[in-house]
């Protein structure tokens, strides 16, 4: 649900050397990249890798354009990338909370 929840099921705990960004309504330009999770702890690292790699798990996110054009990816997709929606789903109790 957050944060706090990835990293303990990567099996550490958020810690000064970890830094973390809200995407929620953030608006970037076309191009940009940022960091939505960075730590230097090499064992969280090593069970975020773990956890990626395992078939068990799952990325799906959504985003929009200003323009309201919206797109979803499925990381377990054949072939991930985003593809075009009418609009974001509400993921409900499952949506990340950053």
């Amino acid at each position: 649900r957050d944060w706090a929840e990835v990293a303990r099921a990567a099996g550490g705990e958020l810690g000064p050397s970890t830094q973390r960004r809200s995407v929620v309504s953030l608006v970037m330009r076309p191009g940009e990249a940022i960091d939505v999770f960075a730590t230097r702890d090499a064992e969280l690292v090593a069970g975020l890798v773990a956890a990626a790699q395992d078939p068990g798990s799952s990325l799906e996110y959504c985003y929009c354009s200003i323009f309201d054009e919206c797109w979803f990816v499925d990381a377990r997709a054949e072939l991930p990338g985003p593809e075009p929606v009418e609009a974001c789903p509400d993921f409900g109790d499952d949506a990340f909370r950053s």
